[in-house]
């Protein structure tokens, strides 16, 4: 861990950018205030900021790839690191303004420019994932828990692989899961 800088009468965080997350983050190297004047505070607070950092990122490196369902994990993950609770783009037109301000200020990358990524996890602009056939067993399962919950593991199997079978079959049929 690297010793926080002191830039006047305030205490900064500066570290270099991981090569791993060049891809998401256009800085070389992080300066981030840590708002203290105690060399103390801000050697614990530095390590609590290292890692919002590392997991924003990672955080943003898991929503560039992957299926509708690992983005919206990563743009709730990410609205969390910043603060905020994951909202709908619907909640979030009916949120107060002053929150709506708050999220829109939280969006800015470096430069002050917003960063689309974040912008799109704290503005609810990030699709829901739809349910797909491979998923329908295990959500119908999840529906049906209360019925299914005297059920012994052979009950269970002989309740799910009907349903099984059914989804592999349309899956097979339809050629492509939708």
């Amino acid at each position: 861990m690297s010793n926080p800088v002191l830039r006047g009468k305030t205490w900064y965080l500066k570290r270099r950018v991981p090569k791993r997350y060049a891809s998401v983050e256009k800085r070389p190297v992080i300066w981030d205030s840590l708002k203290t004047d105690s060399y103390s505070v801000a050697v614990q607070k530095s390590a609590g900021v290292w890692l919002a950092y590392i997991e924003g990122w990672e955080a943003r490196l898991a929503g560039r790839d992957g299926d509708a369902a690992e983005k919206f994990r990563a743009a709730q993950h990410l609205a969390a690191v910043r603060g905020f609770q994951f909202l709908s783009i619907d909640r979030v037109q009916t949120a107060p303004l002053e929150e709506v301000l708050q999220r829109v200020e939280a969006s800015r990358g470096a430069g002050g420019m917003p960063d689309n990524e974040v912008a799109s996890a704290l503005l609810g602009v990030v699709d829901t994932p739809k349910l797909k056939l491979s998923g329908l067993v295990k959500h119908v399962e999840e529906l049906a828990a209360h019925d299914n919950r005297f059920k012994n593991s052979e009950q269970m199997r002989l309740w799910r692989s009907p349903r099984l079978r059914a989804s592999t079959n349309l899956q097979a049929a339809l050629g492509k899961d939708i």
